[in-house]
């Protein structure tokens, strides 16, 4: 098992250095469309974290976890921000969300359809746990 830790400060302009290290860290380990997949649910979920977490721009870190091995990839999200278990979240209905034209929303739902979705409140902090068995098909 191979295993990376780092953090980050909550900023949006953080995405792009977060898509980077674990682009690089999974490398050609995973195929290409899953592994888009992945950086796309953490993508949305860092991005809620950050977004919805810290509303009043509380300076604050997220630390991430990444691990790998042959069967599947596990990220751990931990920070300070305000408490949301994303498994209480109103289930989407897509095809209505999509005739109403609605802007956001769904970052939610993509995360759950993609990834295994685990979380903690532990004092102060949230956990989120986001696993991807790595032999399920597409």
């Amino acid at each position: 098992m191979r295993e990376i830790n780092f953090q980050f400060p909550n900023h949006l302009s953080e995405l792009t250095n977060v898509r980077q290290k674990i682009n690089e860290f999974i490398g050609t380990e995973i195929d290409s469309l899953i592994k888009n997949r992945i950086i796309l649910s953490v993508d949305e979920a860092v991005s809620n974290i950050i977004e919805h977490g810290f509303p009043d721009s509380k300076e604050s870190y997220i630390s991430l976890i990444v691990r790998l091995d042959k069967d599947k990839i596990i990220f751990i999200l931990e920070d300070e921000g305000i408490a949301f278990n994303p498994l209480d979240a109103k289930p989407v209905d897509m095809d209505e969300h999509l005739e109403l034209g609605e802007d956001g929303g769904v970052g939610i739902h993509i995360v759950q359809k993609i990834m295994h979705v685990e979380y903690e409140r532990t004092l102060s902090k949230n956990r989120l746990t986001l696993t991807k068995n790595l032999t399920e098909e597409i």
